[in-house]
């Protein structure tokens, strides 16, 4: 008896994933899509390197960075209900794995998200690098 009840409210929470999925999916696509709802961020960090690239899109997340032999600098943009996320990757042969993550309103200002990222990692960046003096 138990287990029904399990698997019924397994299901529904499936069933109610799939459906705000496809809502927010929606929802990015009426705006353009990623690359144009978060074009002045991507545009941005896809200056930072010459070899900058997007390596993956979706509906919801756009993956840019680039990955080369002596490492990889990746970073995440994830949207979600009323928020965007944005990861920082950073693989490096000398200073091993590191990783950042920020959270603002979608809606906030994209210099302002770039501003805010910049610094961080550069404070981050500057105590990996101290650790080694």
């Amino acid at each position: 008896m138990w287990w029904i009840l399990f698997i019924g409210l397994i299901v529904f929470i499936g069933i109610k994933f799939i459906i705000d999925y496809n809502k927010q999916a929606n929802y990015v696509a009426k705006q353009g899509g990623m690359k144009r709802k978060y074009g002045t961020l991507i545009n941005y960090l896809l200056a930072l390197h010459e070899e900058n690239r997007i390596l993956q899109e979706g509906t919801t997340h756009i993956r840019l960075g680039y990955i080369s032999f002596g490492g990889s600098v990746i970073f995440n943009i994830v949207q979600t209900f009323g928020n965007v996320t944005i990861q920082w990757e950073s693989n490096n042969q000398l200073f091993g794995k590191h990783k950042l993550e920020w959270n603002f309103n979608e809606f906030m200002n994209q210099e302002e998200m770039i501003h805010k990222i910049l610094h961080d990692i550069n404070v981050y960046s500057s105590n990996v690098v101290n650790k080694y003096k």
